[in-house]
């Protein structure tokens, strides 16, 4: 089962490894910056990232991507296209991964989306940004091997990240 803290510890341990490498190794420094849009199985205004329980059975699935936009590394690129506009975020992973984010539009101020500010969300690594653009996931479809899923108007979010060596 595809888990948060599964995906998060993951992708931790593949930043630690970046960061160990450059240091044994003496290379130059690296930098990876761009934006990260997830979907989850929660009710739009996931109930996680206020540290309580996910809405959908008491699990959380999700499809989290990470759209690099800058970087200093070499990295390979696997068949993956994303969309990303001011209020839509877009990832299609071949025929395994279609996830299309609309950020909520604010009520007081409808130019600007809804957002969750200085967020209380004890996992989340200090690279990402204190804010969140909250949305919903029109489009969550996942589908490999035995895993797949359809949660379509479930919730989701964006933000910008910036991982670096230095």
């Amino acid at each position: 089962m595809w888990r948060r803290d599964y995906l998060l510890s993951g992708f931790t341990t593949a930043i630690m490894l970046f960061c160990v490498s450059g240091y044994v190794f003496a290379g130059p420094g690296w930098s990876v910056e761009g934006e990260y849009f997830e979907g989850c199985t929660c009710n739009p205004g996931c109930p996680c990232l206020f540290g309580s329980e996910p809405t959908h059975n008491k699990t959380c699935k999700i499809a989290g991507v990470f759209h690099i936009q800058k970087d200093r590394i070499t990295v390979r690129y696997l068949p993956i296209s994303t969309e990303s506009s001011e209020w839509r975020k877009k990832a299609v992973a071949g025929d395994r991964l279609l996830l299309d984010i609309e950020l909520l539009h604010g009520a007081g101020d409808t130019s600007k989306p809804t957002q969750i500010v200085n967020k209380n969300f004890s996992i989340w690594a200090k690279e990402f940004d204190m804010t969140l653009d909250m949305g919903k996931a029109t489009t969550h479809r996942f589908n490999e091997d035995k895993y797949e899923w359809n949660y379509d108007g479930r919730s989701g979010f964006a933000t910008k990240f910036h991982f670096t060596s230095d």
